[in-house]
């Protein structure tokens, strides 16, 4: 795991970009505006635009969604609201940022509540949290924020661009990448609710080709069992730079490289992450 303040540095940086793609002009054809340095479009993002990246959302309920849950966890770390709470809650704060007339400040007030609250949290804080290979329950938080903001700011800035982006355009940090895997790989799939199951055992090797960081995944009819431990005999290896990992395991792209049996398309299909 990283540190307290570079899982803040990376919700601050992640919320600061979210509102920037959502409210700055759309990238068109530069060949379609041959004055764009003089007159560059004046429309916004439109908050109704489909993110390709997460097609069941529009920008607007991306940022609604992502100010629910900096709030839902705020609350859940101050013991305001129970890490239980159902969508009689959830659904009542996501409704408040669907309607708000300033979306972006709507959101930027609640990345800024959650971080001043994590900064006032002692580090070895009694605090309820439900991934496992974690840490300690305020740093583990404060993880898990940094990389879900980050994820979907990557969805708002597809709709910007009107495609997943490239994995060179995200300016992500390889450190943070390889520790966002980290997290999705060993702590939400060996969750039983995860659907990433195949109908014989099957050994995949995952390998970040610039931090050196190694995956091996064990899928079959239980849920995954993953160790950071390199493997010889894997009948699929995934590699990639920890960026390429990061938004190819968390389906915001497609530029993992793939080698032995396709176990890729399983995940596509079966390893999407449920709130």
């Amino acid at each position: 795991m990283l540190g307290l303040d570079e899982y803040l540095d990376g919700l601050r940086t992640a919320a600061a970009r979210m509102i920037a793609d959502a409210t700055e002009p759309p990238r068109p054809d530069r060949s379609d505006y041959e004055d764009w340095d003089d007159n560059p479009p004046s429309e916004v993002t439109d908050w109704n635009a489909i993110s390709p990246t997460a097609p069941e959302w529009s920008v607007r309920q991306v940022v609604a969604h992502q100010g629910m849950v900096h709030r839902w966890s705020t609350g859940v770390i101050t013991g305001r609201i129970p890490m239980s709470a159902g969508p009689e809650v959830t659904d009542l704060i996501e409704a408040e940022g669907m309607n708000t007339p300033d979306p972006g400040g709507w959101l930027q007030r609640g990345a800024e509540a959650l971080e001043w609250v994590l900064r006032g949290t002692d580090e070895d804080a009694d605090l309820p949290f439900f991934l496992k290979n974690a840490g300690k329950p305020r740093d583990a938080w404060a993880r898990r924020q940094a990389h879900e903001t980050t994820i979907h700011w990557i969805d708002v800035y597809a709709a910007r661009l009107g495609s997943a982006p490239d994995s060179s355009e995200l300016d992500i940090p390889a450190a943070f990448a390889a520790d966002g895997v980290d997290e999705l790989l060993r702590g939400f799939l060996p969750r039983s609710k995860s659907g990433m199951r195949t109908a014989r055992d099957v050994v995949v090797a995952v390998h970040a080709t610039d931090t050196g960081d190694t995956w091996t995944m064990h899928f079959g009819a239980n849920p995954p069992q993953v160790t950071t431990e390199a493997t010889g005999d894997a009948d699929s290896t995934w590699h990639g730079t920890a960026v390429q990992l990061y938004a190819g395991l968390w389906n915001r792209g497609d530029q993992i490289t793939q080698d032995g049996l396709d176990v890729l398309s399983v995940w596509r299909e079966r390893a999407a992450v449920a709130w």
